[in-house]
């Protein structure tokens, strides 16, 4: 425990402990009390989302020592989850629109008052539901600088789980339609306090988004308090050593919330009791939430109204003469106490937390006379000497940091901050508190457990997969379209009609909307709620009663979930009839001088498709390549399970290799109740008939076969390709694919060669070097710490009271805290693993089953040469339902790592939102920039939990001269936790909450109440828990909400391993190949007579750079598009000399329009303007200015070996796809940085993009 914080000698004290609070702003906040906890007067009633920390407050004292000059900046803010508990809407409805609307009228009264707005999918919701007088109202405000903006996201985004292109999109949502509606409005500085952990890839996308400033709340509590103690919570961050190596010199400077968060600190009970509360009302019933005056967001303004008037006085009393000095002591002392962990003499002192201000009239009206009555006593000998309040923005702050201390900050080159973790407070009893710590781990801890939030990385898994596959979907679409749009410009010298061409823009924008809700950080994450219903009898009681009513009165388990998930399939519906019709133009531009029967017509439901070849008809897939590469790649299809073999043949009739081997290879085996259940699950998830089920129940069952052919696509290019039943017996009989019911089997590609002994992977041989690494992979699962207890408590009444005991961190949505270090076999798990060998002319698999519903599949593609079509082995896993209190993990153990110092763990390698690479260590260890270090983990379980990183899209290990590379379509957790050992998590169940305010728990087979009894007594005789309505330890309501979530989920990877070389030659395309796949669209008939589309002709772009997006900037139509080109490199730093050597890239990479095949597609009349990351116009200079300078004396970096930047990954060695690569037409290697085109036709345009860096144009159509 750390003795050395910094806390002021004003302290509180109660007797001779000190006075801890916690800032109360739930459900529960209505029901105030306290309890005494080791001595300390501990606050029951937190939102344990929200804030998580114990404070020591102090009031003002005469002889108190005073800063001299000190400015605090109060900022007017709320952060608005869209949804978490509830769904967006009914957060909208019964909180934020009332808020803005209360906003702007106060803003309007006084010129003064300022206010933040944050998360733009409401706002632009409350700005089109406004009325004119509103909306002008805040165009008034927003040029004033009273209104103004952080972040600007359609919401603010989880770092640790999003994928970048889904950040990119979720931020330009947001400052796309803030430019469009305020006249040029941009967002300058970010305000990331609720995410759970800060990433690199965030920190630099915030600096290529225009962001001068970078605002983080949530990060590993002994960090934070290293940085208070040291006034190292602002800094200048370097996240990206590619970029800044580049001429923009990207860098970002960061602010580290200290430990009050971003919340206005509350009022410890006993002093408001003393205070604010003035009889001869029921004094017990008035305690509020300190500085929300408004209320808290456990329920909304009219609750608070209706209190009001029953009781007689405001349960949150507002600011006037007899308690004013009492605020402004409290509220100015606090700040001289923070202020001591900063560098300057300027606080940031946040006004809000979650759905604040809801009431702003309330809010405003009472800082307002808080901050006169210190203003106006502020002077020599006055009572609140050099201290001034001010209202203010985050502008205002940082432009006064910056000019109280120009230059001399600390620099961090690299590096994030992640997994968040928490130390609960309970149990220490040190006086004062270590700081910081926090309360949200649960009172009932009488020990100081660490809390890691790593659990959240694989939680509900469903929602993860759903979310990578829309926003697929989002890319193929909006690609197709816009593909469209330009060729309809190109054959007709006209633009699309502009009613077809809103269509199209704006299902683009509908998915693009429902994409971007997601990476919200209680949504993507797995941490929301179970929902509440709507009851139009209850009005607001819908939202204050909801979290109290059994399941099925109000609440739906899943309903917050649901809605995001219904949000993409609803989106994804509409661009897909665009698409259809988008790509039979693209195929058949003469289409509408045909009759409909010859026409051609596509769907993306494959129904005609299979049902042709089940009467034997042929019929035909149009396959689209999303990426600028030309590609060859196995597609797969289902066939109805009479189909053995067939013919596979390209539009000009010319055979391609084709394998059709027997499905079920992920079935459920055992009783028919176990597949029953596993079909329904691929059924809701729209799984592959072909994977999930075998034929038991002949051609009208659910059963399919899978057939597989060689698709060879040009670059964004469209093709038909025809599936026709063979024509004899004997030939399909020829062909069809051996099944082998063996334990031991050796499978060969032209790559790799894969050894099983006892249904277990052993080996895998690079065939490229002859290298052989031995690799045994498995799935296994950790059991979750509950240590949960029924207890009889006897003060409860009746044979069947009861109370919880839980004694650790347990493992929920949020948290992750295994039982043990390593994992065991999977639940149910036979003897020996089930295994089966299914060989085709072209394609091998081999099946594995763990247990009834635990089985995967390795698919190598043997007869393929293209070295990003079958350099890979592919691993498809078919997971659950699991049982109670299980983590799942795909599990490799190689000869192929590096031990750590200790010989504990081994290092390895995770991506940063799958855009940059992050070395990581396993370690029990949190090393400190100044050399320090401190061990924060109490058994081996914990330091588990603290070393599982965020997966996106890959996950490494190497030892000298060899390498596994795990390349995932899904994000996940990972760590190593010895010597060439790699697990991926994929899959979680719990039966507990983990105290974190979601009150969920995954009991994810029945969807009915989880295995904890139901407390009748409402928590009122209970003698622990009463204060929270509820017996039960973890401060749910006293029914546990069970969450009907992945049932089962069937997760795709690829691994390369071998020769460091080898995986270092490759991994970063086939990435961009896994998770951009072809996308399919079906018909009912052969089609001959159509020829593929290559709308880039014969070129491409170089395998080191992807065309990442191809959308319509705007929902009106199509006259507008945005292009993004990514560098996928990282440049090898100059430490890596030996990198550096086997030919790595560490120039930018010049692009020629013309050569590269961008005019082709974009067409001669198409105009090309340079943009900034969000598609908005560049800044004067190119790139948003570094208003703090750097120290490079003083560095942040870490000491020790916890991790940083992945330098020894940021080269590629030999092999690196050099028939691919090597003069790519249009394209060349530069060493210096050149002056290229910002704007001009595309056909004669030129650009660079630096390693790493993306380029955004604006396509304008003519």
């Amino acid at each position: 425990d750390r003795e050395d914080h910094p806390y002021s000698g004003t302290t509180m004290r109660v007797g001779s402990t000190a006075l801890i609070l916690l800032i109360a702003s739930s459900a529960l906040a209505t029901r105030a009390g306290f309890f005494q906890q080791n001595g300390a007067m501990i606050d029951a009633s937190a939102d344990t989302n929200t804030q998580e920390d114990f404070h020591p407050e102090h009031m003002l004292k005469d002889g108190a020592s005073k800063p001299r000059n000190l400015t605090v900046f109060i900022l007017p803010h709320s952060h608005d989850d869209p949804g978490w508990v509830r769904t967006a809407d009914q957060y909208f409805q019964f909180f934020v629109r009332p808020m803005y609307t209360t906003v702007v009228a106060s803003l309007v009264k006084n010129p003064a008052r300022k206010f933040q707005v944050v998360e733009v999918v409401y706002f632009r919701k409350w700005y089109e539901m406004a009325t004119s007088e509103q909306q002008q109202n805040a165009h008034k405000l927003v040029k004033t600088g009273q209104l103004n903006f952080a972040v600007g996201g359609w919401v603010m985004p989880d770092e640790a789980t999003v994928d970048y292109p889904d950040l990119i999109n979720t931020m330009s949502l947001g400052h796309e339609w803030l430019y469009d509606t305020f006249s040029g409005v941009r967002v300058r500085h970010g305000f990331q306090v609720d995410p759970f952990g800060a990433s690199s890839a965030f920190a630099t996308f915030s600096a290529k988004l225009g962001f001068e400033t970078h605002l983080v709340a949530r990060l590993n509590y002994y960090d934070k308090g290293w940085m208070q103690d040291n006034k190292e919570l602002e800094f200048v961050w370097r996240p990206s050593p590619s970029l800044y190596a580049s001429p923009d010199r990207t860098e970002i400077f960061t602010h580290i919330m200290d430990q009050y968060q971003y919340s206005a600190p509350g009022i410890p009970t006993e002093v408001q009791l003393a205070e604010l509360c003035a009889p001869p009302h029921n004094r017990t019933d008035c305690p509020g939430g300190g500085f929300y005056w408004d209320g808290d967001d456990g329920n909304p303004n009219a609750y608070w109204a209706e209190k009001w008037e029953e009781q007689g006085y405001a349960v949150y009393p507002t600011v006037n003469a007899s308690n004013v000095e009492f605020y402004s002591d409290f509220l100015v002392n606090n700040s001289i106490s923070r202020s001591s962990w900063f560098a300057t003499d300027n606080l940031l002192w946040p006004f809000g937390t979650d759905f604040q201000h809801f009431n702003s009239t309330s809010m405003f009206s009472s800082m307002d006379k808080i901050i006169e009555h210190v203003n106006a006593r502020n002077g020599a000998g006055q009572r609140y000497e050099g201290v001034t309040l001010q209202y203010s923005s985050l502008g205002d702050y940082f432009e006064a940091v910056r000019r109280a201390k120009p230059e001399g900050w600390s620099v961090r080159h690299g590096g994030d901050f992640l997994p968040y973790s928490t130390l609960n407070c309970n149990g220490i009893s040190s006086d004062p508190l270590p700081s910081p710590c926090s309360g949200n781990a649960g009172p009932q801890f009488n020990v100081s457990w660490p809390q890691t939030w790593s659990g959240f990385f694989s939680s509900h898994a469903r929602l993860k997969i759903q979310a990578r596959k829309a926003s697929r979907e989002l890319r193929s679409g909006s690609q197709l379209l816009s593909i469209a749009a330009l060729a309809k410009l190109e054959a007709d010298g006209e633009q699309l009609q502009k009613p077809i061409g809103a269509v199209m823009a704006s299902s683009v924008h509908t998915l693009r909307s429902a994409v971007g809700l997601v990476p919200h950080h209680d949504a993507l994450s797995g941490t929301m709620g179970s929902g509440c219903g709507n009851d139009p009898k209850l009005g607001y009681k819908n939202i204050s009663t909801c979290a109290a009513l059994p399941m099925g009165t109000l609440g739906d388990a899943g309903a917050v979930a649901n809605d995001y998930a219904d949000r993409m399939l609803s989106g994804a519906a509409m661009v897909a009839k665009q698409t259809e019709a988008a790509a039979a133009y693209i195929l058949d531009p003469e289409s509408k001088n045909k009759s409909k029967e010859e026409k051609l017509s596509l769907s993306v439901d494959p129904e005609h498709f299979f049902a042709a070849l089940k009467e034997g008809r042929g019929a035909s897939a149009a396959v689209h390549n999303p990426l600028a590469w030309k590609v060859v790649s196995w597609v797969r299809v289902d066939v109805p399970t009479s189909m053995k073999s067939a013919r596979v043949q390209d539009s000009l009739g010319a055979e391609v290799p084709s394998d059709i081997l027997p499905g079920g290879a992920l079935e459920c085996i055992g009783d028919e109740r176990i597949k029953a259940m596993c079909r329904l699950a691929a059924t809701e998830q729209g799984l592959a008939r072909g994977e999930t089920a075998k034929n038991s129940r002949g051609d009208d069952g659910d059963g399919a076969n899978s057939l597989y052919f060689r698709a060879e696509m040009p670059a964004l290019g469209v093709a038909i390709f025809n599936v026709l039943p063979s024509e004899q017996d004997t030939a399909a009989a020829a062909a069809a694919a051996s099944v082998e019911q063996q334990p031991d089997a050796v499978i060969e590609s032209q790559y790799f060669s894969l050894k099983f002994l006892g249904g277990v992977l052993r080996s895998m041989k690079d065939l490229s070097t002859g290298i052989e690494m031995q690799m045994e992979q498995t799935m296994a699962e950790y059991k979750s710490f509950a240590s949960v207890k029924n207890v009889t408590s006897p003060s409860a009444g009746g044979a069947n009271s009861w109370t919880l005991t839980y004694t650790g961190s347990r493992s929920g949505s949020y948290l992750l805290h295994p039982s043990t270090l390593s994992p065991g076999g999977v639940a149910g798990a036979f003897k020996t693993p089930k295994m089966e060998v299914v060989r085709g002319s072209h394609v091998t698999e081999v099946r594995q089953w763990f247990s009834e519903t635990h089985s995967q599949v390795y698919r190598v593609y043997t007869s393929e040469r293209d070295e990003l079509a079958g350099g890979f082995v592919e691993l498809q896993m078919g997971v659950g339902p699991l049982e109670g209190n299980r983590e799942l993990v795909a599990r490799f153990d190689t000869d192929g790592g590096i031990p750590t110092d200790s010989g504990a763990g081994s290092e390895f390698l995770t991506d940063s939102n799958g855009f940059q690479l992050q070395r990581r260590v396993f370690s029990p260890t949190r090393f400190f920039p100044d050399g320090t270090s401190q061990d924060v983990s109490p058994d081996d379980s914990y330091t588990l939990a603290l070393n599982f990183y965020p997966v996106v899209r890959s996950a490494h290990i190497r030892g000298h001269d060899l390498q596994l590379s795990v390349l995932t379509q899904q994000t996940g957790g990972a760590t190593s936790t010895s010597s060439g050992n790699l697990e991926i998590m994929v899959h979680r169940r719990s039966l507990q909450d983990d105290s974190k305010g979601a009150c969920q728990v995954f009991n994810d087979t029945t969807g009915s109440y989880a295995t904890i009894p139901l407390d009748d007594s409402e928590g009122n005789t209970c003698t622990q828990f009463g204060w929270a309505g509820t017996c039960r330890a973890d401060n749910c309501p006293s029914f546990a909400v069970p969450m009907n979530i992945s049932t089962r989920v069937e997760p795709l990877m690829w691994f390369v391993a071998g020769k460091r070389s080898t995986c270092q030659g490759r991994w970063r395309q086939l990435s961009q190949l896994l998770n951009n796949r072809p996308s399919l669209l079906f018909s009912g008939k052969a089609h001959f007579d159509v020829k593929a589309s290559a709308p880039m002709r014969r070129a491409a772009l170089p395998l080191d750079v992807h065309l990442l997006t191809l959308q319509p900037r705007t929902a009106d139509g199509m006259s507008q598009l945005v292009l993004r080109l990514q560098n996928i490199q990282e440049i090898a730093p100059a430490s890596s000399a030996a990198n550096n050597a086997s030919g790595s890239a560490n120039g930018p990479i010049s692009i020629d329009f013309n050569k590269a095949g961008l005019c082709a597609l974009l067409g001669k009349r198409a105009r090309v303007s340079e943009r900034a990351l969000n598609s908005l116009p560049l800044d004067k200079d190119g790139y948003s200015r570094n208003m703090f300078s750097g120290d490079e004396t003083k560095t942040l970096d870490l000491v020790g070996s916890r991790g940083g930047a992945a330098a020894e990954f940021k080269s590629d060695a030999t092999g690196r796809i050099d028939a691919h690569r090597q003069a790519a037409e249009g394209t060349q290697q530069v060493t210096g940085s050149r002056r290229f085109d910002t704007e001009g036709r595309a056909c004669g345009f030129k650009t660079e993009i630096w390693p790493q860096d993306i380029k955004t144009f604006l396509i304008t159509l003519e």
